[in-house]
C-alpha cells in the first residue's frame, strides 16, 4: 500500500518451466513526490498457479524515500 492511495500490484511471469529465485527487490521512485506515492508497507509474493500466493518478503514502516534514489530489499 502506498502512503497516499489504494493498494497497487505488479505481476511478472518468468515463463513455464523457468523457475527463478528472487534475491532482491529494488524500488526507485521517479515521480515528483516520492514521499507521497511510495510504499510504506508492502508484501512480495510468489505463486505457481496465480491462485495461491506465498509471502516471501514484508516491507513495513518503509520511509526516507528520495526522488530517483533506489531502495534495495534483500530477500532471504
Amino acid at each position: 500500500t502506498d502512503s497516499q492511495g489504494p493498494a497497487w500490484w505488479a505481476y511478472f511471469d518468468f515463463g513455464e518451466n523457468n523457475e527463478q529465485t528472487v534475491r532482491e527487490l529494488v524500488i526507485m521512485p521517479v515521480n515528483t513526490a516520492p514521499d507521497q506515492r511510495t510504499p510504506f508497507e508492502f508484501y512480495l509474493q510468489t505463486s505457481d498457479d496465480l491462485q495461491s500466493w506465498t509471502d516471501i518478503y514484508h516491507g513495513n514502516n518503509v520511509t526516507g524515500w528520495a526522488l530517483n534514489t533506489e531502495k534495495t530489499f534483500t530477500i532471504s
